[in-house]
């Protein structure tokens, strides 16, 4: 699965979302970060972790303060309802 975050271009919050899929032992095998002015985009593909386990990783993921969004393969999170 491929996770693209936006969020604000900080060192710890990239720490923050890369040791929520190590909590799931998950193999990323390709990530990839781009900072432009205070905007981080990150891609994060990971592999071996079951889809329901990918939700859970992408709701933490959209609740971190200073998460714009999450999208998962392509489709963007709604935390409404």
């Amino acid at each position: 699965m491929r996770f693209d975050i936006v969020a604000e271009a900080r060192a710890g919050l990239l720490c923050r979302l890369i040791g929520m899929i190590a909590q799931h032992d998950a193999i990323a095998p390709e990530v990839q970060v781009t900072v432009t002015a205070e905007t981080m985009l990150a891609r994060i593909d990971i592999q071996d972790v079951p889809d329901v386990a990918c939700v859970v990783i992408a709701h933490k993921m959209a609740r971190c303060i200073g998460v714009d969004s999450v999208t998962v393969d392509g489709v963007l999170l709604s935390l409404s309802g």
